[in-house]
């Protein structure tokens, strides 16, 4: 590890700790400054992990990636979620996990809308809160949420997936069943 990478460790350590999160949470080089992050949450077990990407990324999804249709990344998210959360995801596995978030990300109305909106340079914080459904199976539901910190404390993160589960709870019980 060179002196720089040994320093922005430290950054990026100290920064994640001080939002609630730990190190591990951070799966890029660089400092969090300029990264955008994707953050997905399990609603039945709580699991929540976070995927920095560099500032850089949005524009540069692969394109055998942005080809892929949306229902397919959700069908290959879903089950290396489920190894993330039991503690048994390579890393080859988490690399593959973070950018097929970045390819499903992109492409869903929410990241289109904040497009649209955002200023240039701003940095995206996305969450999608993970379902459950019997009728439905894994579904992968996407928000972008609105933040001036370089990374949303993670019990702020809890708390707004949360209120989004209780309000796609309210306007689609089917989501639920």
């Amino acid at each position: 590890m060179n002196e720089n990478t040994e320093i922005d460790h430290a950054i990026a350590k100290q920064q994640l700790a001080a939002s609630g999160w730990c190190l591990g949470a951070f799966n890029d080089q660089g400092t969090p400054v300029d990264h955008h992050f994707i953050y997905i949450r399990d609603i039945n077990t709580g699991y929540t992990e976070l995927f920095s990407l560099a500032h850089d990324s949005l524009d540069a999804v692969p394109h055998q990636l942005r080809d892929i249709p949306i229902g397919m990344l959700v069908s290959g998210t879903v089950p290396l979620f489920k190894k993330a959360i039991k503690r048994k995801i390579k890393a080859r596995q988490r690399e593959e996990l973070g950018m097929m978030l970045l390819a499903y990300a992109t492409q869903t109305q929410a990241y289109k809308q904040w497009r649209l909106q955002a200023p240039h340079g701003a940095r995206l914080h996305c969450l999608i809160n993970m379902y459950h459904s019997k009728q439905h199976g894994p579904m992968l539901r996407p928000s972008v949420i609105a933040s001036d910190g370089l990374i949303v404390p993670a019990d702020e993160l809890v708390e707004t997936s949360e209120m989004l589960r209780l309000r796609d709870r309210e306007q689609h019980p089917d989501w639920f069943n």
